[in-house]
């Protein structure tokens, strides 16, 4: 589908607001105009693969200016090993997205994604079973919404009401009845299998987020939202805690402890033992040091954010560019460089860039130095 490349056409800032209800609670693709002030002008300037950062104010006044740039990227043609049209990478990462955040909830099998992105693009794939995966999945989501919506229909792989199930919701939806019109749905199963993989893709996606707006899913999200809260919130008592004994350790430390010692003894401490103390005291200080910093660095790498209230770009250009981390991308160095050109471009299509493992640290700094500018913007 869209991704972010929606932000670009109906005024959205991040992936989240693809799946917000605006209109009728039972389609989230219904939403409400985009407000007349929102220019979506504003996402698109110049330049392709560099960004340049300015420094704060007042090294501006100073002429003090300095520059950061964004690592060149590596065009993306492939997922899993598998080659794909560049202008439908971003469609298939916003499935393989929701499969990585909702997939065990949703009952789905291991590998299943994988398969689908086989069965979708794979010229390897057998004639009979090309749809297994993608079908299976069509049913699971079909049921959920089906449910939610007292939809009396018995799905099965061996027959084509799936298939009819789909028109249905697209025909209420509103939103694809211009790519997808009643007729197409008509023809049975067998114009399923004449489509291209854009349009099956497009077809999962859209259940994808209409399963969103089902009250099982809901609960769901919610659920998580409160077990990543807990989470948080136990991260944080583990770093106070360690905090508060890490410095009363030290503090001990600092202290004439051989004195106090020999007050509440009347035993004063040999040289030998006094050594031995402040051994153990210095062991316990580091011990309690590495839980404080095991316990933030659970709270800032994986406890920032919850997957399933937002998956957020790092960073959005002006120049069109969108700097993001997904949890269905595990390539080192991890991030992905999302192109959507500029309003001026002849081609529609956004571009997909990966980066070598070698790169991360330019990228790290690049990130680093965007968010001190933000900062000092604010100042």
């Amino acid at each position: 589908m869209e991704f972010v490349a929606k932000a670009k056409t109906s005024g959205l800032s991040s992936l989240s607001e693809l799946h917000k209800v605006k209109g009728h609670d039972n389609f989230a693709y219904q939403m409400e105009p985009k407000p007349n002030n929102a220019s979506t002008q504003d996402v698109a300037k110049s330049t392709k693969y560099v960004s340049r950062i300015k420094n704060s104010k007042s090294n501006e006044e100073e002429g003090n200016n300095f520059e950061v740039q964004m690592p060149q990227g590596i065009n993306l043609t492939s997922v899993l090993d598998i080659d794909v049209p560049f202008e439908e990478v971003g469609n298939l990462f916003q499935l393989l997205e929701f499969c990585s955040i909702f997939g065990k909830d949703l009952g789905l099998r291991e590998g299943q994604p994988t398969s689908i992105v086989h069965e979708l693009f794979s010229s390897e794939r057998t004639k009979r079973q090309q749809y297994c995966s993608i079908i299976s999945m069509i049913i699971q989501l079909l049921e959920l919404i089906s449910h939610d919506r007292n939809m009396s229909l018995s799905l099965s792989e061996i027959n084509n009401n799936w298939f009819n199930a789909i028109g249905d919701l697209v025909l209420k939806s509103g939103v694809l009845s211009n790519e997808f019109p009643p007729e197409t749905f008509k023809g049975g199963d067998a114009k399923y299998n004449e489509m291209d993989a854009s349009r099956r893709l497009k077809l999962l996606n859209f259940l994808c987020d209409e399963s969103l707006t089902t009250l099982a899913m809901r609960n769901i999200i919610k659920n998580k939202v409160l077990e990543f809260e807990a989470k948080k919130k136990e991260a944080k008592q583990k770093a106070t805690v360690a905090n508060k004994k890490e410095k009363q350790l030290r503090k001990t430390m600092r202290s004439d402890f051989a004195k106090i010692h020999k007050e509440n003894t009347g035993v004063p401490l040999s040289s030998e033992e006094h050594n031995k103390l402040l051994s153990q005291l210095r062991a316990q200080a580091k011990e309690a040091h590495e839980e404080m910093m095991e316990a933030k660095n659970m709270i800032s790498k994986r406890m920032q954010t919850c997957d399933v209230v937002r998956t957020d770009p790092i960073i959005i250009e002006d120049n069109g560019l969108v700097l993001w981390k997904l949890k269905c991308f595990e390539e080192e160095p991890k991030f992905l460089l999302q192109d959507l050109g500029t309003f001026d471009d002849l081609s529609p299509y956004e571009k997909w860039l990966a980066f070598k493992a070698e790169q991360k640290e330019e990228i790290e700094k690049f990130i680093s130095s965007k968010r001190k500018q933000c900062k000092q913007r604010r100042m």
